[in-house]
């Protein structure tokens, strides 16, 4: 069947012709052979909810190259824009918002009344009342541990005296027994003390109130006088205590003298040195039943940094010894020294062994420098084959029966006390004041804590730097220092006892 009007097919199941709309007839009628053109744009009915007419068809959209690094630099300008916006602005912001209780739109207004049984009104105050913060200990007597009030100000060529001048009465020296008569109570020591409490408030003192201790400085000799007031208030006397000033000239300074220490000659004015200053050893005599002399030192003065390991930790470690071994009987004489301007070339050391009335006296030297530079703590004792030559040579370490002793009581040490003590026989050539004395022919002890790189090379972890501090350590490190100065302190009080 076909419409009648357009002439298109109809379908059997509709009414209507789809094209024109035009009422199917009912009796319908067949196509005609030929018909003429008609415009059946003309005739098309609007669209209708049920049968829609599809849309024409969309071109695709022209698709721009771009050049994507203009667009990768824009992104990260943009971000670093906004990240450097967030640093310098809105992160202080929020710090303070989250630093802080306080509210912000009030203000902080307090009311302070000490006073529970007044009547009085009471006072306001815009400042936030204290809070309550635990008492730590504090190092004894603190403020009576100052320097004399002598001693000059920094820049003052110091007068050096000698025994004669002192003998007779010279009140003009820094170090005359008159300026020392305020004596505070010695730190505890009782039963219950464990070996190396002493020590550790040593060193935090010396971190504290003696940093940068460098050779020749006023701030040296601060630290010196502290060290006799610290002998002194253990019980010594004067006749136990000398004072050794010498001057740079007094130990024949020579480039050779600096040779192991060559890196570190940038931090000291040796001009300065020559011409102004005095450094000192501080050497306190123990009598014992023998003339033989058992010399055990360290230095005490540092680079230009608090120095506690070094080197406090060797000054601590013999502080304690000292006040210790006041209470024992000992049968070897022992000679304690504090020695200054080790940093500059060992100059403390030199002037010690040059003014010793017998070396043939000396039964061996310990030296503590450096005590926990890492978490392995070192002894090594030996005598150098190329001693007596004056050559700096190295030589070879050799041992004897007094090293061969020592190993023997680190063995027994590390077992009954739970120690980790460790023998390097390398160590006595490490660059500390030993070296002076090994030099001399005498047999040595190097006492030292470190850690070991790759190769197993000596690794010190805060030497010469700013993280050679107290407080540094034991936040990086808890109880390093504990665990050194004890075992240290339990090696050496039982070297010292022991009979060679």
């Amino acid at each position: 069947m076909f419409c009648g009007d357009c002439g298109s097919k109809l379908k059997d199941e509709l009414t209507y012709c789809v094209v024109c709309g035009s009422i199917k007839d009912q009796a319908g009628r067949e196509k005609p052979e030929e018909r003429p053109f008609i415009n059946r744009a003309a005739h098309i009915p609007p669209p209708s909810p049920s049968y829609p007419l599809a849309s024409p068809p969309v071109s695709p959209p022209i698709k721009h190259k771009s050049n994507k690094i203009t667009v990768i630099a824009a992104v990260l300008l943009t971000a670093g824009i906004l990240f450097a916006v967030f640093w310098f602005f809105g992160l202080p912001l929020l710090q303070e918002r989250l630093g802080s209780n306080e509210p912000t739109t009030e203000p902080n207004i307090y009311v302070q009344n000490d006073d529970a049984d007044s009547d009085s009104v009471p006072q306001v105050s815009d400042d936030p009342p204290q809070e309550t913060i635990p008492e730590v200990p504090e190092y004894p007597n603190d403020e009576i541990n100052d320097p004399p009030e002598y001693f000059p100000s920094p820049g003052y060529d110091m007068p050096r005296f000698t025994p004669e001048q002192l003998a007779q009465g010279d009140m003009s020296s820094p170090w005359h027994p008159i300026h020392f008569t305020d004596v505070r109570a010695p730190q505890p020591l009782h039963p219950d003390i464990p070996y190396g409490y002493i020590a550790v408030n040593h060193i935090r003192h010396l971190n504290d109130h003696y940093y940068e201790r460098f050779p020749f400085s006023y701030q040296e000799k601060r630290a010196a006088a502290w060290l006799v007031g610290e002998l002194l208030a253990m019980g010594y006397v004067w006749d136990d205590i000398e004072v050794q000033e010498f001057h740079i000239y007094d130990v024949g300074f020579t480039a050779d003298r600096l040779r192991w220490s060559s890196g570190w000659s940038v931090y000291y004015n040796y001009d300065y040195m020559r011409n102004t200053h005095l450094s000192q050893n501080v050497v306190l005599t123990v009598p014992g039943q023998s003339d033989q002399v058992i010399v055990v030192g360290a230095h005490y003065d540092t680079v230009l940094y608090p120095g506690a390991s070094d080197n406090a930790s060797g000054t601590a470690l013999l502080l304690e010894s000292a006040q210790r071994m006041r209470h024992i009987d000992n049968y070897y004489t022992i000679v304690y020294v504090f020695f200054g301007a080790e940093e500059v070339g060992l100059l403390g050391a030199y002037h010690f062994v040059n003014i010793f009335d017998d070396l043939d006296r000396i039964l061996f030297m310990i030296n503590a420098d450096v005590l926990f530079e890492g978490p392995y703590f070192i002894f090594g004792g030996g005598y150098s084959s190329a001693a007596g030559t004056g050559t700096w040579s190295r030589g070879e370490a050799r041992s004897n029966d007094i090293t061969r002793q020592w190993e023997r009581i680190a063995r027994e040490l590390n077992t009954r006390e739970g120690l980790d003590l460790r023998n390097s026989q390398e160590a006595i050539f490490l660059s500390s004041d030993q070296l002076v004395f090994l030099d001399a022919g005498i047999t040595v002890m190097m006492l030292y804590g470190t850690d070991f790189d790759s190769r197993g090379m000596d690794y010190f972890r805060v030497l010469h730097s700013y993280r050679d501090c107290y407080h540094y350590i034991m936040e990086r490190w808890p109880y390093k220092i504990d665990d050194a100065m004890r075992t240290f302190s339990i090696f050496l009080e039982r070297v010292l006892l022991e009979s060679y």
